[in-house]
Formats: structure tokens, sequence, C-alpha cells
């Protein structure tokens, strides 16, 4: 058994740039990202709050932040290319690709299909080729370990190699530990969940609980004849979601409601 380093373990201290673009990257996931209420992550596990980090990946502030804090986390391995499971791990990638273009150098970016495509060039990875090259797997929040591990199968089996598996945001679930287990590769992260605190309320976006009552009923007259209506959304409840208390609304929603009445014939 060989002991594997952490990614940081060797590099140098952060620089007073990539020290601000980390903290500020760290603001607007607190601001943007914690949502609270009961939701099934991609593992198939229950939990009370998500880091949806979409909307960090994808924000227009955001995304430069994560491509150049990512590119610093990973830059002692010198990949040649970086990329991930889709939908997760595309924005991620990008992300770097941009960055280290903006810095004067080359990383690729690739995205790993969920399955192969059934037409065209039949391949589960898309993007430049990954063959004898050096990869890092992205994520943009790690649960279980499930999709970077499935990510690293499909880039080996490619013809790539491995050099680590790196995310944005670690939910303390014994997923690195998986990772370097199963994948016998390092793992590292930005953040972890204490240092996002999807516990403090003054931090969390909640979404409030909203009922909507649906009415639908219909009548057979015989001969194929059938008279019916449908009522949706009869409570017009509001969507609310808000920080920490309800009077930091952050957005209120309203969907108005449906009634519709028709006849349908059987022909």
């Amino acid at each position: 058994f060989v002991s594997l380093p952490r990614l940081g373990a060797m590099t140098a201290p952060e620089s007073p740039d990539i020290a601000a673009d980390r903290a500020r990257l760290l603001e607007i996931i607190r601001a943007k990202a914690v949502v609270h209420g009961r939701v099934t992550l991609s593992s198939g596990a229950e939990a009370d709050y998500y880091v949806d980090l979409r909307r960090i990946t994808l924000d227009g502030e955001a995304a430069p932040l994560v491509g150049r804090v990512m590119r610093d986390l990973v830059a002692d391995l010198a990949p040649d290319a970086v990329g991930g499971l889709t939908l997760g791990a595309d924005p991620v990638a990008t992300s770097v690709l941009h960055a280290a273009a903006a810095a004067g150098d080359r990383v690729d970016a690739f995205v790993v299909r969920k399955a192969g495509k059934a037409h065209g060039l039949q391949q589960r990875i898309e993007g430049p080729s990954i063959a004898g090259r050096r990869v890092v797997v992205l994520e943009d929040t790690t649960t279980t370990g499930g999709s970077p591990l499935e990510a690293v199968s499909a880039v080996r089996e490619a013809g790539g190699e491995v050099l680590a598996v790196a995310t944005i945001a670690d939910r303390a679930t014994g997923a690195g530990e998986r990772i370097e287990a199963e994948a016998g590769v390092p793992y590292d992260k930005i953040f972890d969940l204490e240092e996002i605190n999807a516990d403090d309320p003054d931090f969390d976006l909640f979404v409030e609980g909203r009922e909507q009552l649906d009415f639908t009923a219909s009548y057979d007259f015989g001969n194929g004849v059938e008279l019916f209506g449908e009522a949706k959304n009869l409570t017009d409840s509001a969507g609310v979601r808000y920080y920490g208390v309800k009077e930091r609304t952050y957005e209120y929603e309203k969907f108005g409601y449906n009634v519709f009445f028709g006849v349908r014939f059987k022909l």
C-alpha cells in the first residue's frame, strides 16, 4: 500500500490574488448556493439542504473565480486536460480552460457522458482526445464520490492518465477516502462543508413550503364521449425564497391558477 499525498501538500502559499479570489468565491457560494429543504441528491441520499453549485459555476462573476482557484489548486500537477461527468463538471472544466488561457497557458477541457452515444462517433468522452494525456477529473459538489469514480473509469478506458480528482465543495461524507481507495489517486477540494457553513442561517437560502390544490373530474356518457374538467393550483400560493429569515426575501413568485373543461371523443 502506497500512501498518496494531498494535492496541496507541496504547494506554495496562496498569492494575494488567489487568496482574494477564494474569499470572494466563498462569499458568493454562501449567498447564492445553499438552499434548505428536503432534497434527494444525485447519489440517492437525502439531505436537509442542497449546495447548488450550478448557481456558482454558471454565474458571470463566480465562474472566473472558480477557474482561477481550481487551476491554482491543481497547478503542481500540470494537467493537459480537465473534465468530469456531465453536467456538474462541465462548467468547472471550461472555467479552468479559460483561466489557463487568460494566464497564457493551455489546459483542454473534456466532457464524460453518462452513457456513450448510439450515433455519430459513438464516443463517451467529448472534446480533444485524452489518450496518452495527463488528466485531472473535476466535480462541483462531492457527496459519495460515485460521479468522479465513474469519470475516472471512463478516462482510463479512453487511454488517459488520471492524476487526481478535485472538487469545489466536499460534503464531508467520506467521498475523498473512497476515491483515494478505489481509484488510487489523490483527492482535494477548494472548500469543505465547515467552510461553506451551510448550517448558518445568515448565509442560507431557504425555500418556503408551498401548498398546491389541484382538482380533476370526468364523466363518461358512454359511446366514447367523456366530459372532463381540471383545475390547477386553486390555492394560488406563492413560491418564496429568503435568506435566513422571511423578512429577507430573495425571490417571490406567483404562478396563477388554471381551470378548463372539455369533451373527449374516442373514435
